[in-house]
């Protein structure tokens, strides 16, 4: 018991010094980033800082939130794209259905063409905006 209790404590006071820095790299972009990981890269800046120098100097912070926002407002962009095109793919569903239901009540024949060419074109409507669905 007392073996392990000090391979724990032992192990708990060489932790920190063997995670105790931040790589400073610098992406593809040229943006710095701050990561616990070496840089990918040998051509990268690359410097090890202990934990107690992070950056938090303001700008740092607000570059990170607007990194943050600038993510979060392209999700939302792309859910309502997504919404949208579900919307469309219903409505294109619901006009298929209501020309197929027509032309199997009949009709004259060039009322009957011109239903059928507007169905063909519904049809690939469809494939273009359901084209993520089931």
């Amino acid at each position: 018991m007392i073996k392990n209790l000090s391979l724990v404590m032992l192990w708990m006071l060489l932790a920190p010094s063997i995670h105790a820095g931040v790589f400073r790299c610098t992406d593809p972009t040229g943006h710095m980033v701050f990561r616990d990981t070496p840089c990918e890269s040998a051509l990268e800046r690359q410097e090890v800082l202990p934990y107690e120098s992070q950056p938090t100097s303001a700008k740092v912070v607000r570059e990170e939130e607007r990194e943050a926002k600038a993510i979060l407002k392209q999700a939302e962009k792309e859910e309502k794209k997504q919404e949208r095109l579900s919307v469309r793919c219903e409505r294109t569903r619901e006009k298929i259905t209501e020309i197929e239901a027509e032309l199997r009540v009949g009709c004259k024949v060039g009322r009957c063409q011109r239903l059928k060419k507007e169905r063909k074109h519904h049809e690939a409507m469809g494939r273009r905006y359901c084209a993520g669905e089931s």
